[in-house]
């Protein structure tokens, strides 16, 4: 979801390359934030 966003933004935006770093932490937040969630989903309905 916010990750397309985020690459959309980063890619396009006026400040591509100064952000770039800066963008890329946060899209490996959300990444890694979104991977947990999927796995704890993906768990959770395989135990139950």
């Amino acid at each position: 979801m916010g990750t397309g966003k985020t690459i959309k933004f980063r890619v396009h935006g006026p400040f591509a390359r100064k952000r770039n770093a800066f963008g890329f932490g946060i899209e490996l937040q959300r990444w890694r934030v979104g991977v947990a969630i999927g796995w704890w989903l993906f768990v959770w309905e395989y135990e139950f």
